[in-house]
């Protein structure tokens, strides 16, 4: 076949590699149905999915180690090219027993003097739970700083500290 005739081939049915890393919520919620749509029109490329934190997802991404990266914050968005895929509300949560557990709102202040348990600063949540506080001068009182959504939901079981997390998380 001429060369031209292999172009026109690729274009039509592309083959090859594509990489593609995001953190632990977005695996779990949307890359089975990424994976579904990928595998249903490209057939012939072979996805690699990589799970990590944001922090190494954008070293990665930066690295060249992966194609495509989805981010909950973007470190630096000169960069790269960006689109947003979505936004999700972000919610306070407190076990059963903890004082809050009760009321249905916080003030930004308020929640700001709760003794909580956060993603670490490498975690793309740290980062957006920052400059949700930042907009009032605020700094949140991480008592406990983890990267385990389980561990920080188990954590916030037992009572004594609260966290945010996104509310598709929070479940």
């Amino acid at each position: 076949a001429s060369t031209v005739t292999e172009l026109q081939t690729a274009r039509r049915q592309p083959v090859g590699q594509v990489s593609l890393a995001g953190p632990a919520t977005m695996m779990s919620l949307y890359m089975p149905e990424i994976v579904k749509r990928f595998r249903a029109e490209l057939p012939d490329v072979e996805l690699v999915a990589i799970q990590a934190l944001t922090g190494e997802i954008y070293n990665q991404l930066v690295s060249g180690k992966v194609d495509v990266a989805i981010l909950m914050q973007i470190p630096n968005k000169a960069k790269f090219a960006a689109q947003e895929l979505t936004t999700e509300p972000m919610v306070a949560i407190a076990g059963r027993s903890h004082p809050i557990a009760q009321k249905k709102s916080i003030t930004r202040a308020a929640l700001g003097t709760q003794r909580m348990i956060l993603p670490s600063l490498q975690h793309g949540l740290r980062a957006l739970i920052n400059e949700y506080f930042a907009e009032e001068n605020i700094s949140p009182l991480a008592h406990l700083q983890a990267d385990s959504i389980p561990l920080i939901r188990a954590v916030v079981a037992d009572g004594e500290l609260i966290t945010i997390l996104p509310q598709s998380t929070a479940h």
